[in-house]
């Protein structure tokens, strides 16, 4: 099974965890395990755009929680897609959440299965700020990974900006470690973390960390790599 997907958030604060599913198949995603820290506030089911007397669409179902409680470690939140019933268990979703009371942290989760592409010139070091989604889908595309599989769409970046760093191509695997949960120092927002290269020969794709990350009264990104820092403005948000 994948690692899970991490998710951190301020205590106090709600959030959603939306999964796409397909109702007419009698198939629905249950919530199996509900951490102490959070309760469930509210479910929605939302068919998917489909033409007129069409079946068997897909849909969307989101789960509303607010975070009660802090946590010292994070804490699992465990889904299930299965016809309620039957016992058959076709997919699984799981996000560790970690809850803070610290109010100049900022809210954040770690997106995976993306890697970036043959554009970027493979001995340099990249700080990127993704304000939209055509802008991220740019320079990251879809990597075919086994187990359950989460897509940034547009309506993540109406609340969020994501941010990336994408590793020089050094023939060697890159371990990444916040130092502490991104924060605001006056007007930047801080992304403080460290690396670890371990060297594997034959080793020809780059390695990076993507962040999704709540908006919030920042003007700017400032990545700091094993101490190293670096400042990246916010882009100035597109115009229909």
């Amino acid at each position: 099974m994948n690692a899970p997907q991490e998710k951190h958030v301020k205590q106090g604060s709600t959030f959603q965890i939306e999964l796409k599913g397909n109702v007419s198949t009698g198939m629905s995603w249950c919530l199996k395990t509900l951490p102490a820290s959070l309760i469930l506030v509210a479910q929605e089911r939302h068919p998917d755009p489909h033409p007129p007397h069409v079946v068997g669409y897909g849909d969307t179902e989101i789960f509303t929680f607010k975070a009660m409680e802090t946590t010292e470690t994070p804490q699992l939140l465990d889904f299930v897609l299965m016809r309620v019933w039957d016992m058959e268990v076709f997919e699984t979703q799981q996000i560790a959440v970690s809850v803070t009371a610290h109010d100049h942290e900022v809210s954040y989760q770690v997106i995976g299965h993306y890697f970036s592409g043959h554009s970027l010139p493979t001995d340099e070091q990249r700080y990127f700020v993704f304000e939209d989604l055509s802008h991220f889908q740019s320079v990251f595309h879809p990597a075919a990974t086994q187990g359950p599989q989460t897509w940034l769409t547009a309506k993540d970046f109406e609340r969020h900006i994501v941010l990336a760093v994408v590793e020089p191509e050094e023939q060697a695997l890159t371990n990444y470690t916040l130092n502490t949960p991104p924060y605001i120092d006056q007007d930047a927002l801080v992304i403080d973390y460290r690396t670890q290269q371990i060297p594997t020969p034959g080793t020809t794709f780059r390695f990076s960390k993507i962040l999704l990350v709540e908006r919030g009264d920042y003007q700017e990104v400032r990545f700091i790599n094993n101490g190293q820092a670096v400042t990246k403005s916010l882009p100035a948000p597109a115009h229909a």
